[in-house]
């Protein structure tokens, strides 16, 4: 019978109203096991409505009740009780909805020239349906659509860093979970079977890599590192050669981490890269208790790099860059 509620045609759920009337980003997170993904999405959306959102004018508002309801449980788990959200539900226990949001940003032109709102669709898929080309079939559709995509890269689950890092009476170290690289070539060939692949063989979906808990890793870190800081935003514009730099830094460490392996796998695989490095709490968790937020609350840096870069590629952002000949858009090949 007639409903005035919208619902999807696949899987029934029910569509905020007005998601069909905006213009759609659709932004998958992939990681492994403990990287972090639920941390960085909750301390993400508190950013966008923040600090980052007021250096951009811009307003981000959660769409439909699910997403609503995720996002305050997130928010008071981790900034009211200061305790970290749990591990993302894999597919077999029931397929994750996607997080919807609304982002309002004024559109480029001059002043007054009204706004321009956006969805963002995140999807979260649990670290345990990466393990292999199989498990990662159950989200291949959605990943196919998907206009971007943010590799989450767990540093302290590689053995290069493991054993370069101080002795510290910190958190115990995460379990060694997937590799980053093979997560990335199964990723690779499911897009590519899904007509993702260019005419060289890369796949088209442009991909952020972004190295995480950058705060464990200052003893090998440049006290002046990029990495360390958050971008300034200047004039509400992508900082492009603030990328750039990060990107370099990140491209250096990697190299130097596995001898390169991963990021010859991603520069192979993706026609449209860029690396990032961030921390989502700013510093590790007490070594007391390893499942809560540092005592003075979530302190991120540089959380929304990889979301500003692919909204800047897509021309909803506008970009700054001092070097002449460079591509406004930040594409890196």
């Amino acid at each position: 019978m007639p409903t005035p509620v919208r619902v999807c045609r696949a899987c029934h759920s029910d569509l905020p109203s007005d998601y069909c009337d905006q213009d759609s980003r659709i932004i998958a997170l992939v990681g492994a096991k403990a990287s972090g993904k639920s941390t960085y999405v909750s301390v993400l959306v508190n950013e966008l409505n923040q600090r980052v959102g007021q250096a951009f004018h811009a307003s981000l508002a959660a769409m439909g009740q699910s997403t609503q309801q995720r996002d305050k449980e997130m928010a008071e788990d981790l900034y009211e009780r200061l305790r970290l959200p749990d591990a993302t539900r894999p597919a077999a226990l029931g397929f994750n909805d996607p997080l919807l949001y609304r982002l309002s940003l004024p559109r480029r032109g001059r002043p007054g020239s009204g706004t321009r709102h956006t969805t963002l669709v995140f999807f979260d898929a649990a670290g345990e349906d990466l393990a292999g080309a199989e498990a990662m079939d159950r989200y291949t559709r959605y990943l196919s659509a998907a206009d971007g995509i943010v590799l989450l890269v767990d540093p302290l689950q590689l053995g290069s860093v493991r054993d370069r890092l101080p002795v510290h009476d910190g958190p115990p170290l995460p379990v060694v979970e997937t590799p980053p690289q093979q997560i990335a070539a199964d990723l690779a060939a499911q897009l590519r079977a899904h007509g993702k692949g260019g005419s060289r063989g890369r796949v088209s979906t442009p991909i952020a890599v972004a190295v995480t808990k950058t705060d464990m890793l200052r003893s090998l870190l440049d006290p002046h590192s990029p990495v360390l800081r958050n971008a300034p935003h200047t004039d509400g514009r992508f900082d492009e050669d603030d990328r750039l730099a990060v990107h370099e830094e990140i491209r250096s460490l990697m190299a130097d981490w596995d001898s390169g392996a991963l990021m010859r796998q991603l520069e192979l695989d993706f026609a449209e890269l860029s690396l990032f490095g961030l921390s989502a709490l700013g510093a590790p968790p007490p070594a007391e208790a390893p499942a809560d937020a540092p005592k003075s609350g979530p302190q991120p840096v540089r959380v929304e790099d990889p979301l500003l870069w692919l909204l800047a590629r897509r021309g909803l952002l506008p970009v700054r860059s001092a070097a002449k000949g460079r591509a406004g858009k930040g594409r890196v090949k």
